[in-house]
């Protein structure tokens, strides 16, 4: 094996035991590690994920990172890089959490106004509120279908049906959802019509869902021109890697080089998120 296998071979022990040195032994590390995502994992919880699941992403991405800052430490030895790719990558993953969270926060309310609708026409048909869940339950996908029978099982248990759906409305905290349980609470305390007040919410919900795909729409080539520049400068430097590798090498070979990345990383990171809630319109 050449000095190059060696060397990338010693990066990887080094990684690994620095990270499971990381991982048992100086628990304070470990917390740097997870506070800053501890809030999307607990809403992650919240609208369905297997936490057991997130758990394991989680430590794979810790895995990677800590070995990943090895080899750039081994290598490079060049502290102002190491940190900024340790400050950038701490951070992502909370920009990946947001967005795996407004995915499915964005398909629940999707699936809320398709539950509704159904919810609707099966009291419409004579159905009692009851057998109205009952049966959705047994159609509803996932994961909003996972709420939607722990609601239909705890009531057939002996929980009263509004307990129950209000129990799921507090895990949830869905703006779309909470509405529909407070139509039909409302309706079942006042004794006024669940149909008419399911049908207020189907409206609500129709109109809410139709100006979000409009703002997803208009905002549509912000995205593709956010996501263009920032891969400009990663091909850039590609091409020139495989145009020029002498002279690249140099950029990597050099303290100032090894600055020059950092900033660049740097900034490109704090482009990209800038862009991003410049776009998070609610």
């Amino acid at each position: 094996m050449n000095a190059g296998g060696l060397l990338v071979l010693s990066s990887l022990f080094y990684g690994l035991s620095l990270f499971c040195s990381c991982q048992w032994y100086v628990p304070w590390i470990r917390n740097l590690f997870q506070k800053p995502i501890e809030r999307q994992l607990r809403r992650c919880s919240e609208i369905g994920f297997d936490e057991s699941a997130l758990r394991n992403i989680t430590f794979a991405i810790e895995l990677i990172v800590t070995v990943g800052l090895a080899w750039l430490g081994v290598n490079y030895l060049e502290p102002v890089l190491t940190v900024t790719v340790f400050a950038i990558s701490l951070h992502l993953r909370g920009l990946i959490f947001d967005w795996i969270i407004e995915t499915r926060e964005r398909l629940l309310r999707s699936q809320t106004l398709s539950f509704t609708t159904g919810l609707m026409g099966l009291t419409r048909g004579g159905l009692s509120l009851s057998q109205a869940f009952d049966t959705i339950a047994q159609e509803s996908s996932l994961p909003l279908g996972k709420f939607v029978k722990r609601i239909a099982n705890e009531n057939q248990r002996g929980r009263p049906l509004v307990e129950a759906i209000d129990a799921v409305r507090s895990q949830l905290r869905l703006d779309a959802f909470s509405l529909l349980v407070t139509s039909i609470a409302c309706a079942l305390k006042q004794g006024s019509s669940l149909e008419a007040s399911l049908t207020g919410v189907q409206e609500s919900l129709e109109h809410r869902d139709h100006a979000e795909r409009q703002l997803f729409a208009k905002t549509s080539s912000a995205r593709m021109t956010i996501l263009i520049l920032s891969a400009t400068t990663p091909g850039f430097f590609l091409m020139f890697w495989f145009m020029m590798p002498d002279s690249m090498n140099l950029i990597f070979h050099t303290s100032g080089g090894k600055k020059l990345v950092a900033v660049i990383l740097l900034l490109m990171y704090c482009g990209v998120a800038w862009s991003r809630k410049l776009l998070n319109i609610k």
